[in-house]
């Protein structure tokens, strides 16, 4: 009996696994959707489809977007993305206990390793390499299929590249929804969600700081006492 309910525990834990990883590549597609609605115009459609797969680094791509767009040098957008992926090093080191395979399954781990798929693994009690593997497969197609849909989609309306870039800031309260546990969780979640996307467009200029502002305000209303 203990053992065919530590096998339901399992499967229950790689269906989570699962469905956090699929609910998470569903946002992470609209981050790719943004960056190719950003970074298309400037560097066409194939350059940055293929920036997504050999760099395939959020946070680098945009910061290096932002970067030529206004001209910036080389060195700089080096140096940014040097200093944005340097969390890797930390995350990495943590995780490498975790790992024991050959060196071109922890080549794999090592690419498909980001902030998601750490966070999966440590919360799991399954195979830290298997989890990276699978749920950074997942991301990974998302990221690259997003970035194809924004720099061929985005290119031909103006329309779809605004509502791509409004919903940017949303994304980083709709990440949340993984964590939500009760039903004031997902009312605070929603309600941030709807916050930043009205803030967003009645004050476009500060985007950037909209979603710290709104859970903020969303954590301190309702909050436990």
């Amino acid at each position: 009996m203990l053992r065919n309910l530590s096998v339901k525990c399992v499967r229950w834990a790689e269906r989570d696994i699962v469905l956090a990883a699929f609910s998470t590549g569903l946002a992470i597609a609209v981050y790719g959707v943004v960056f190719g609605v950003v970074a298309g115009p400037d560097w066409g459609s194939w350059r940055a489809i293929l920036a997504s797969v050999l760099i395939y680094s959020g946070s680098a791509q945009f910061a290096a977007a932002e970067l030529l767009s206004q001209g910036g040098a080389a060195g700089a957008v080096i140096s940014a993305a040097a200093i944005l992926n340097a969390r890797n090093v930390v995350l990495g080191a943590v995780l490498r206990s975790r790992v024991r395979t050959g060196r071109v399954r922890r080549a794999g781990v090592a690419f498909l390793m980001d902030d998601e798929s750490f966070g999966l693994a440590m919360a799991s009690a399954r195979p830290a390499v298997r989890v990276v593997l699978g749920a950074g497969a997942i991301f990974f197609v998302t990221w690259v299929g997003g970035t194809a849909i924004g720099t061929f989609a985005g290119s031909g309306s103006v329309l779809f590249a605004d509502a791509a870039t409004a919903m940017f800031p949303v994304l980083f309260v709709g990440l949340a929804a993984i964590s939500v546990e009760d039903r004031a969780g997902l009312a605070r979640t929603v309600a941030a969600g709807l916050g930043t996307l009205a803030l967003v467009y009645a004050f476009p200029a500060e985007r950037e700081f909209v979603p710290v502002a709104a859970a903020i305000a969303v954590a301190l209303v309702g909050g436990r006492r």
